[in-house]
């Protein structure tokens, strides 16, 4: 089903009561003719990167598939984020993991 799962994103976020949550964000290759089931934690279904803004997403998510769409698609690097809020709305900042 999944081939070729590479790490991505590694996003760093400071919640409101000092909770540090560590996302941990892999992509990969799937058959075009994968079925998608249902399961105990929701329906799942294929959606388009522009319709993800639309759904009940978390502001990390919108900002992951954001810098995907504009640099994530050309290259294979691995992109390690902050999450921030700038004048109340949610902001990543982006960096290359590198040595």
């Amino acid at each position: 089903m999944y081939r070729r799962l590479t790490l991505r994103y590694i996003i760093l976020r400071l919640k409101d009561n000092q909770e540090i949550r560590i996302q941990y964000v892999f992509f990969g290759n799937i058959s075009k003719n994968s079925l998608l089931t249902e399961r105990e934690e929701g329906l799942l279904e294929w959606l388009d990167c522009m319709e993800i803004s639309n759904r009940n997403v978390s502001a990390t998510t919108i900002e992951i598939v954001k810098h995907y769409m504009e640099l994530g698609t050309s290259t294979e690097k691995i992109y390690v984020g902050s999450m921030k809020s700038l004048n109340g709305n949610p902001e990543i900042a982006w960096a290359l993991l590198e040595d």
